[in-house]
């Protein structure tokens, strides 16, 4: 998008407001994070198209402090690459990730928050025990069987 949206952070009441970052103009996604933060205004970050214009510290900047952290599997791969950060290293700077939204309707699918905010969470919006087998469990249910274990033996 080649014009700024010139929002007007000044009118804008931090506790009744959220501000959505998402594609459009450039300069307005690397501001509009900066300006939220300086004015205690909680935002949602979706880089999405944008992401081979962000540089590694604008990009790191941008989604730390950030509520959500919106992403598809390959946007999460470019952020992973372009960071150098892992995705518990996001979950930390973000305040949740959602990493999966169906393909017509862009609904969240997968979501997931940091293990400070709890040992492990992943909310899902599909069926993962359709594709599980006695033998073989979907990678979610081995996930959480293998961290209530972990838990197990920390407490």
């Amino acid at each position: 998008m080649k014009y700024q949206a010139l929002l007007e952070f000044e009118s804008l009441d931090p506790e009744n407001t959220i501000v959505i970052v998402s594609p459009g103009n450039f300069d307005d996604m690397v501001e509009y994070p900066r300006a939220c933060k300086s004015r205690g205004i909680d935002y949602i970050l979706d880089p999405g198209q944008s992401l081979p214009m962000w540089d590694k510290n604008a990009l790191i900047q941008a989604i730390d402090g950030c509520r959500i952290l919106i992403v598809n599997d390959y946007e999460l791969s470019l952020i992973i690459s372009k960071t150098g950060l892992d995705k518990n290293a996001l979950l930390e700077k973000a305040g949740m990730i959602i990493s999966a939204r169906t393909p017509s309707e862009a609904l969240p699918e997968m979501m997931e928050l940091p293990k400070s905010m709890h040992p492990w969470f992943v909310g899902v919006q599909f069926h993962p025990e359709f594709t599980s087998t006695p033998r073989e469990g979907h990678p979610l249910f081995t996930a959480f069987v293998t961290a209530a274990l972990a838990h197990k033996e920390a407490v």
